[in-house]
């Protein structure tokens, strides 16, 4: 009996937010559906937009947000300003004080003096203003300050959205939770997450929250566990539980069960092969001398996988192609 057009389902890539709506339209069998599909940046930039009649024009492309922070940094940077990587080190840690709201006296910048970054993010701020330009964390900043400030446009907002599903929710940080919940005042959210799968903590991701909802459920919080993992063998799930439960705490929170051929769906049992999974930490006080060479941290873990990985080759008969290295970024 809900009007699909007062439902929103917010994740956070466009791909995502792709595949649940084909995903929606193919299950129901529709063409069209009135149920808004979209990211946090694209729905919260679609109503800045309404409010302020902003274009693609009001965008800061990665080009002009570094410019100006590099005249910035000559300008109250001194020496800093000749070190390549400072000015993305400096982005960075303007996205964490406006991605978590931190009042600007109460950050401690780890890159330069606080004076020196207070100057950069006050310029930088007052520059992006009067250009009328928005960077990508502008946009979830500025729709909550909107809402703030503006009942009359909130109001109109709770009206449209009364009933929201956020999907990945343990990527969600403070500024979206909160702006969810200033939509959706009836408190109707439906949040689907994992929290051993949050990977956004460089975004300022709190997989805290999701651990907070479950331990303090208020009285009319229901929540649904989805324990049967149809995607990996016993032992990866069975590992997978016992490592989070020693370094994560989240014992309650993270148990799944590897499922085995399930006859609605059609997913085909995994099949063990009883190798063992191995788990190793790299610790500071690890870090040695090679060839009369001190590694760095990321050194180290390379000439690790790279000898790990030459042993098997050699001692297990394994093949070249056998193996994948995965990272998460390629510095």
């Amino acid at each position: 009996g809900i009007s699909p057009s007062n439902i929103l389902v917010v994740t956070f890539s466009r791909a995502a937010a792709k595949e649940m709506k084909e995903r929606f339209l193919s299950f129901t069998g529709q063409q069209y559906t009135p149920v808004t599909f979209g990211t946090f940046h694209g729905v919260f930039y679609g109503i800045l937009k309404q409010a302020y009649g902003f274009t693609a024009a009001n965008i800061l492309s990665d080009e002009e947000k570094f410019g100006i922070l590099r005249e910035l940094t000559l300008n109250y940077g001194g020496d800093l300003a000749e070190e390549g990587d400072f000015p993305e080190e400096i982005a960075r840690e303007i996205s964490v004080v406006k991605g978590n709201k931190i009042a600007l006296e109460h950050y401690y910048s780890s890159c330069c003096p606080d004076e020196v970054f207070r100057q950069i993010y006050q310029g930088y701020r007052e520059a992006c203003q009067s250009r009328r330009k928005l960077d990508f964390d502008d946009m979830i900043l500025y729709c909550y300050e909107l809402f703030v400030q503006r009942k009359d446009i909130l109001e109109a907002w709770q009206k449209k959205f009364q009933y929201i599903l956020v999907d990945e929710f343990q990527d969600s940080n403070d500024v979206q939770n909160e702006l969810v919940l200033l939509i959706c005042k009836e408190n109707n959210v439906f949040r689907v997450g994992d929290i051993k799968q949050s990977i956004y903590g460089f975004r300022h991701a709190k997989p805290q929250l999701m651990k907070g909802l479950i331990t303090n459920k208020k009285e009319n919080d229901e929540v649904i566990y989805l324990s049967n993992n149809y995607r990996s063998k016993k032992m990866i799930v069975d590992f997978n539980n016992i490592l989070f439960k020693e370094l994560m705490n989240t014992d309650g929170f993270s148990c799944s069960y590897a499922k085995e051929d399930d006859v609605e769906t059609g997913v085909p049992s995994q099949n063990e092969d009883n190798l063992p999974i191995c788990f190793h930490a790299i610790f500071h006080d690890e870090i040695k001398k090679e060839n009369d060479l001190i590694l760095s941290k990321n050194d180290f873990k390379a000439s690790y996988i790279s000898h790990e990985i030459l042993r098997k080759h050699e001692e297990e008969n394994r093949k070249w192609k056998d193996f994948v290295v995965l990272v998460r970024s390629n510095a």
